[in-house]
């Protein structure tokens, strides 16, 4: 007797305008594995760095007011650490969107926009939207259509129609409830598990609201739960749909091996052209210009070479610099030398930004912007 067993690959995400449901961008996430390599570099990187976040105990021991919200992110990482070397150790495979989604969903419940945890590059080609716009008016909930002006949403749901059916939205009908709850109770719980932007209620619920509730980078968010993936809108006439959040991608994927070489070409920086050209262009000015590493705040400084023009400059902040000429085959245009984050004049530091901002926002599309900042160098093209 001969069994025949077909694995068949769900991962199939081909066309960048279509949308796809949440379980076949899942297949094209689970099928990359985490190495312990990956895990110890990753790992290792993100403990050092929280070395540097000065509000750890605060974040631990927050004012009363904001004690529900106290997160130990010390412990948090430790815990991450060992429940993943056990794995390692027990010869278990892992997935690695579940580490890289436990990382993430750590630093989210710090409700800090500024100290997040980004996840692979790969993961910044999903995106997860909802296909209309809820609508708050004095505290009635509508279901509005995108406005077909919209480049990101004018077609997303009819997209989503084509795979779901027809939504029907009357747009003067009024939302009385959200998966058998008040429509504003539902989506502040929503917002208050899964924003980041606040340590206020309603601030994460107006951030939901204003944009995070359509579109979600999931680079940077992590899926809903299960529950949370699909809503039933109950509406006054008596009439009830139910809802799938949706996935859209950047750059196709045709198999489940398409996505691993996709993931390990990603962390691995080979198709970064951006990276490449900064790490050969690095040592031919640290040759040029010996005060980059001794010095780097005055880095393209005229005291030192006279290719340079002063364009702006904000006292113990920054220094906008044109440069003249060429620097073997490459050529760039502007540099930035950045002093400090910390301007002597707080309103002065602002007004200066505001400048600077303004100078780059005109600069022609085929110019190159060198940032210098401390021991670091970051090249911008503008497009």
């Amino acid at each position: 007797m001969f069994v025949l067993v077909f694995c068949l690959d769900l991962c199939k995400m081909e066309d960048i305008t279509e949308v796809y449901s949440i379980s076949t961008a899942i297949e094209c996430m689970n099928a990359l594995l985490l190495t312990q390599e990956v895990f110890n570099q990753n790992q290792k990187s993100v403990e050092n760095l929280l070395e540097l976040y000065v509000f750890k105990e605060t974040a631990a021991n927050p004012p009363i007011e904001y004690a529900h919200l106290a997160v130990d992110i010390n412990a948090g990482l430790t815990q991450i650490r060992s429940n993943y070397q056990a794995k390692f150790d027990a010869g278990v495979p892992i997935q690695a969107r579940c580490y890289y989604n436990d990382l993430a969903n750590l630093f989210l419940k710090l409700k800090d926009p500024h100290t997040l945890f980004i996840q692979p590059n790969y993961f910044f080609n999903f995106k997860l939207y909802f296909p209309f716009i809820l609508e708050n008016s004095k505290g009635q909930f509508y279901a509005k259509n995108y406005p077909t002006t919209s480049i990101f949403f004018s077609d997303l749901q009819a997209r989503y129609e084509k795979i779901y059916g027809q939504l029907e939205i009357n747009q003067n009908d009024r939302i009385i409830k959200i998966n058998n709850q008040e429509p504003l109770q539902y989506l502040t719980q929503f917002s208050n598990k899964y924003d980041y932007t606040s340590k206020s209620e309603h601030g994460r619920l107006n951030s939901q609201l204003l944009s995070n509730f359509y579109v979600k980078r999931l680079d940077l968010f992590t899926l809903p739960d299960v529950k949370d993936q699909q809503f039933v809108f109950q509406f006054e006439s008596g009439k009830q749909i139910q809802v799938n959040l949706v996935v859209k991608i950047a750059k196709p994927l045709i198999s489940s091996q398409a996505a691993i070489e996709m993931y390990n070409n990603e962390i691995n920086n080979k198709k970064n052209p951006y990276l490449d050209k900064t790490n050969k262009l690095i040592p031919i000015l640290k040759n040029r210009y010996q005060i980059f590493d001794q010095n780097p705040s005055n880095f393209a400084s005229n005291e030192y070479d006279e290719d340079f023009e002063k364009v702006l400059e904000s006292p113990n902040y920054f220094i906008l610099y044109k440069y003249n000429k060429n620097i073997t085959t490459q050529k760039f245009d502007y540099v930035l030398s950045i002093k400090s984050f910390n301007p002597t004049n707080i309103l002065i530091g602002l007004k200066d930004t505001v400048k600077l901002l303004r100078t780059i926002d005109n600069l022609d599309t085929q110019h190159k912007l060198y940032i210098s900042q401390f021991q670091a160098m970051v090249v911008v093209w503008f497009r």
